[in-house]
């Protein structure tokens, strides 16, 4: 039988570590599109225009972190077999796949 205690704590470290790189790779692209879309102003709109797309990536990065995290949480209690807290990992991820959908299709509809 699993111990509670260090399921716990391999979560922890986990879902610690997704946050932790997934801060600095965010970050680190953020700081890269901003120091091109800086010093590409010198050079021309293309390069100041690529680091702006590229500082949007590293944004995109940050919102993914907590999907990242659900998802983890939910392949996680699915390993440990508990079933009811991956069905509610799993809810959360319909959840936040619904929201994605319907900010699309409202998107779409406003333009």
């Amino acid at each position: 039988m699993i111990d509670p205690e260090a399921a716990s704590t391999r979560l922890d470290t986990l879902l610690a570590r997704i946050l932790q790189y997934g801060t600095w790779l965010a970050s680190s692209v953020v700081f890269i599109g901003v120091a091109t879309a800086l010093f590409g102003a010198h050079n021309g709109i293309r390069m100041s225009q690529m680091g702006r797309s590229v500082a949007s990536c590293g944004i995109a990065l940050f919102i993914l972190m907590p999907i990242v995290r659900v998802c983890a949480m939910c392949a996680f209690f699915a390993f440990a077999r508990d079933r009811r807290l991956a069905l509610i990992a799993a809810f959360v991820l319909i959840i936040l796949a619904a929201g994605i959908g319907l900010g699309r299709v409202q998107r779409r509809t406003l333009r």
